[in-house]
């Protein structure tokens, strides 16, 4: 499965707002597969990692990709890693 099959266009407004934070520009980004190839390049996710995702999805309200992608049976504790790494952002700024 490919994740960005499973995000709609308006989620993806909705995970932009969420990454606000970011310093690049999002405006141009509209569909899920640019999105998603964005947080990769800049290494806020990659195949082994992806509890960013994760938050983002559960916060603009896909939880049922986020779900499956829990599910897949990852052993890293997503639970908090989108917050973290805001914080950890904020305190870089």
């Amino acid at each position: 499965m490919k994740i960005a099959d499973e995000i709609t266009k308006e989620e993806v407004a909705k995970m932009k707002f969420l990454c606000s934070h970011l310093r690049r520009p999002l405006e141009a980004i509209e569909e899920p597969v640019e999105f998603v190839n964005f947080l990769r390049r800049r290494g806020i996710i990659s195949p082994g990692d992806v509890g960013y995702l994760i938050g983002l999805l559960d916060n603009s309200g896909n939880t049922r990709l986020a779900d499956m992608i829990r599910d897949r049976g990852k052993k890293t504790d997503y639970k908090h890693c989108h917050h973290q790494y805001i914080q950890r952002k904020t305190m870089q700024s």
